[in-house]
């Protein structure tokens, strides 16, 4: 799910006249857009994502509010169910996103043999293994792990 999507579903949705879809989706275009504006470089779907959970909370808080002081929640009741789709769609968005990284990430066992194979080649310190994993496997591997291995790979290449 990306920002092009919402602001083509919500183009759709202001077609057809449906006023709750509108509603949400106009909210949660202009919160990703802000936060997008103040957190340059951030990932779109996270941001997207971050801002329907901020919203559903907010909403269910207002509706709870709302019934608890007797008052009408029909609006509330006609825009729950478009932001609880959204979120879902969000949530199975990014855990696709996730399966899709870990399913590329070199296992412990392979990094440790791509850090093994950069000292061997020469790489002395964790900057030159580092640069050496970002050539050969950019994306494909834990940070901290790789800082991690790097570090114990070069503390017994200097006790041998």
């Amino acid at each position: 799910m990306n920002l092009d999507a919402l602001k083509a579903q919500h183009l759709n949705a202001r077609k057809q006249k449906d006023a709750a879809h509108t509603a949400v989706l106009g909210r949660v275009i202009g919160d990703v857009e802000t936060l997008a504006k103040n957190k340059p470089g951030t990932d779109q779907a996270q941001l997207i994502a971050g801002v329907l959970t901020d919203q559903l909370a907010a909403l269910l808080r207002e509706r709870e509010q709302l019934a608890g002081l007797g008052r009408d929640t029909a609006q509330i009741d006609l825009e729950l169910p478009v932001l609880q789709n959204l979120h879902t769609q969000a949530t199975e968005a990014q855990r696709q996103a996730q399966a899709e990284l870990s399913a590329r990430q070199l296992s412990p066992e392979a990094l440790e043999g791509a850090i093994r194979e950069a000292v061997t080649q020469g790489a002395g310190n964790i900057g030159a293994v580092m640069q050496f994993l970002k050539t050969q496997h950019d994306g494909a591997y834990d940070g901290k792990l790789a800082s991690e291995t790097t570090r114990r790979i070069l503390a017994e290449a200097k006790s041998a």
